[in-house]
């Protein structure tokens, strides 16, 4: 009845019955339901704990597996590059159908290729750099129900990871747009960082996700003495009721009757008229008697006839009449008694 952990229902149906036993189960009942939707909670959060941190191992292993095959690109990197004397990476661009190392010749065929490839979103090699594979690769955007297809420029390693600069988009400049592999390199060591970051965060995380996942319910065992003590009381209240059935078996088909006692009626006095005579007050009350007509046998026996009376039937009755014959109706005034109908007269109302 009160949503902040007063009465409920059954606790108030125990107490009109009366029955301290029925308001123990209540009570009981009521602690068992809060201790079970307890338990569920703990187990729902437990559940999700393990999800998650399942999540966060699968994420870890992935990110220490990429940490590692970028590590071998970049050291397969380092140890290939080239730097003229003043320290600037050289850029020994290979592209295939050119031959020749012309920047615009390079860039011209590029861009062809950037208009005119599609490879349906799988990376195809078209030329290399100091051993790293050159890709193009499609992505396809649906826009207002339209697709919109651009193509994308990488460096891949022996680990398959694809590596980009400017996302993969090149400049309108020749020299720039062939310097767009070397300068992907450079985000080699970021990527490492990056996932290095997040296996520091996910170390962080797991040993919080696994305590809860290895903690056990604290109250599991007063829930199983509360259970104990339910079944217990029910049981005693099923005794209790089979007694009161067999007590009221031995006394079935055995009623008392008590006659109710009655006030002795009074008689009221009859209300007077106006002009009657004052009548005394009867010391007696009124007593009803039967009439002497009444009272003796003999005047109550029914009259004895002599001859039944003589019928006649209505189609008699209208052959033996001349003139028309009124069964029944409404009786017509005798001559000179009716009085005239007055007609309304009409008046002007201002």
């Amino acid at each position: 009845m009160d949503e902040k952990g007063g009465m409920n229902y059954s606790e108030y149906v125990a107490i009109l019955s009366g029955n301290t036993d029925l308001l123990d189960k209540a009570r009981l009942e009521k602690k068992i339901a809060s201790l079970e939707g307890e338990r569920k909670a703990f187990q729902r959060s437990k559940g999700d704990s393990r999800i998650r941190l399942e999540t966060l191992l699968a994420n870890q292993a992935s990110n220490s597996d990429i940490i590692a095959r970028a590590r071998q690109d970049m050291a397969d990197f380092e140890s290939r590059v080239q730097y003229d004397k003043e320290g600037k990476k050289l850029n020994p661009l290979k592209i295939d159908g050119v031959t020749g190392s012309d920047p615009k010749v390079i860039a011209a065929r590029l861009h062809e290729i950037e208009d005119k490839e599609r490879t349906h979103g799988q990376p195809v090699p078209i030329g290399s750099l100091y051993g790293f594979e050159i890709v193009v690769k499609t992505d396809t955007t649906v826009k207002e129900g339209l697709d919109f297809c651009e193509n994308r420029f990488f460096v891949r390693g022996t680990g398959k990871l694809l590596y980009n600069y400017n996302n993969g988009r090149l400049a309108a400049d020749p020299q720039t747009a062939c310097r767009n592999f070397i300068n992907a390199f450079d985000s080699i060591p970021r990527l490492i960082e990056k996932y290095t970051r997040d296996n520091a965060d996910i170390e962080k995380e797991i040993p919080v996700l696994k305590q809860v996942v290895d903690e056990t319910w604290k109250k599991e065992d007063e829930l199983k003495q509360l259970k104990a003590e339910l079944a217990t009381l029910d049981r005693k209240i099923l005794l209790s009721l089979k007694s009161v059935d067999a007590q009221e078996a031995n006394t079935e088909g055995v009623t008392e009757i008590r006659p109710e006692p009655q006030a002795p009626s009074v008689a009221q006095p009859a209300p007077s008229m106006p002009g009657d005579p004052a009548v005394p007050a009867a010391s007696e009350p009124y007593v009803h008697r039967m009439p002497d007509y009444m009272a003796h046998a003999a005047e109550r026996k029914p009259p004895v006839l002599s001859a039944m009376p003589k019928t006649i039937s209505i189609k008699e009755l209208m052959s033996a009449g001349k003139e028309k014959v009124v069964i029944g109706g409404i009786p017509q005034p005798e001559d000179g008694t009716e009085k005239p109908q007055e007609k309304p007269k009409w008046r002007m109302k201002l």
